[in-house]
């Protein structure tokens, strides 16, 4: 969905659209799930702030959510930034931090017996590998199609990504060492097409079926 944001917003407008929002002047936005617009140490919804700060070029009403896109490189994200405010990651959300695939090793593959054998795995390690990844390319993204689960479902899809276990965990030895190179982000299509039958494909195989 495009946009509808009026053109000619300027800082002034957001410091306003700051100060509404502090006195509580109404709008239809809640709060945000995954960033934050940060001003002299407090953080802000984006999207509420820059719907209050276009009432000046909007007849005096604030924009609603249908004016909005979605995601990372929106509209409403490159007018802030322009104006020269930050936008970060929400303190908490799953992305937070700058991990090397040296900082973080796991040992997976412990045989765990509950009513049958399976095989453990380490849901940190998944977890900084979207870290990592965010970092690097700014979103999360099948690295088999491409597909972005935040530009196609907003909000609602933001960080959601699937983590592929390049080697298979039931084949680790006990103690064997799983770095994040060896794991793979990819939509739940894709996975499923990996897994569907033995021997799995690679993603180099992945990659060549969708080319």
């Amino acid at each position: 969905m495009p946009a509808n944001i009026p053109k000619g917003i300027t800082r002034d407008d957001v410091l306003n659209g700051i100060a509404a929002y502090k006195n509580n002047t109404p709008s239809r936005f809640i709060d945000s799930t995954k960033y934050d617009l940060i001003y002299k140490g407090e953080a802000f919804p984006p999207k509420a702030i820059l719907g209050l700060s276009a009432m000046r070029l909007n007849a005096g009403k604030p924009l609603v959510p249908s004016d909005f896109s979605a995601g990372e490189s929106s509209k409403c994200f490159s007018i802030l930034r322009e104006l020269g405010f930050t936008i970060s990651i929400k303190k908490g959300f799953v992305f937070d931090s700058d991990y090397t695939d040296e900082d973080w090793e796991s040992s997976e593959g412990a045989v765990v017996y509950r009513s049958h054998k399976s095989y453990e795995r380490d849901p940190q390690l998944a977890k900084k590998k979207k870290e990592l990844f965010y970092a690097e390319h700014g979103r999360v993204f099948c690295e088999g199609c491409g597909f972005d689960f935040e530009s196609k479902y907003g909000e609602r899809g933001a960080g959601y990504i699937e983590c592929h276990h390049i080697t298979p965990v039931s084949q680790l030895k006990e103690g064997e060492v799983t770095k994040l190179s060896d794991l793979a982000l990819v939509c739940s299509n894709c996975h499923r097409m990996i897994h569907r039958k033995s021997p799995w494909l690679t993603m180099a195989e992945l990659k060549k079926l969708k080319a």
